[in-house]
């Protein structure tokens, strides 16, 4: 094991390298992608506009990273699901995802807009991000399948299902209705969706029934 700390040189060019993705964070979110310049990301950064070339090698690389980061808070690490409460687990993941989905939205809407327009971003976004997390996802639900805390379930499309449900509400253009609701008010409803499916009411399964004797 290599416990060997980093150098000053080391953690020099780290502060430098986050400082530059905050203050990219903030001119993107405030002025677009494509209006912010990286003369005006250094002077928020207060770094000399070379680090972020010498860092990212171009403003697309910087925006590479950015997307690679801000997905990496919004998307993983999921902690272990063996530990606590099924519900309480699922219910805290989702939780701490929207409320920092909240907090980054005007950002997630530049981003997600790049993705839609930039053929290789977009790649880049399928295979770093959705990919990997589908993977994550999947291998989690067949251990907790495996252990008798899931019903037997496909996990490859149930995990496929959630990150679906999840990224929707990344999309770029905003729902003034969902804007209106809180992480909280949010998750409550995605886990009555995964707890209770889409149960028809008592009067509605009558009809159904009804109505498949009458064909019969």
């Amino acid at each position: 094991m290599n416990d060997r700390k980093p150098s000053r040189r080391e953690r020099h060019t780290a502060e430098t390298k986050n400082r530059i993705l905050q203050a990219a964070k903030t001119m993107f979110a405030e002025r677009g992608y494509r209006q912010a310049t990286t003369r005006e990301i250094a002077e928020e950064a207060d770094v000399a506009e070379g680090s972020i070339f010498y860092h990212f090698g171009s403003k697309r690389g910087l925006l590479l990273a950015l997307v690679e980061s801000i997905t990496d808070e919004l998307l993983g690490p999921m902690p272990p699901a063996l530990q606590d409460d099924l519900l309480t687990w699922v219910r805290e993941v989702l939780r701490r995802r929207f409320v920092l989905m909240k907090q980054c939205r005007a950002l997630l809407s530049v981003l997600m807009h790049e993705v839609q327009l930039d053929d290789e971003l977009r790649q880049f976004y399928g295979k770093r991000v959705l990919q990997t997390t589908v993977t994550k996802l999947e291998a989690q639900l067949n251990e907790l399948i495996a252990a008798g805390r899931l019903r037997p379930i496909n996990a490859a499309v149930v995990a496929r299902a959630v990150l679906g449900s999840y990224l929707s509400f990344m999309m770029p253009y905003p729902d003034p209705q969902l804007e209106e609701l809180s992480p909280e008010e949010i998750v409550a409803s995605l886990i009555d969706l995964y707890r209770n499916g889409l149960r028809m009411l008592p009067d509605e399964q009558a009809e159904n029934e009804s109505e498949s004797v009458d064909k019969a």
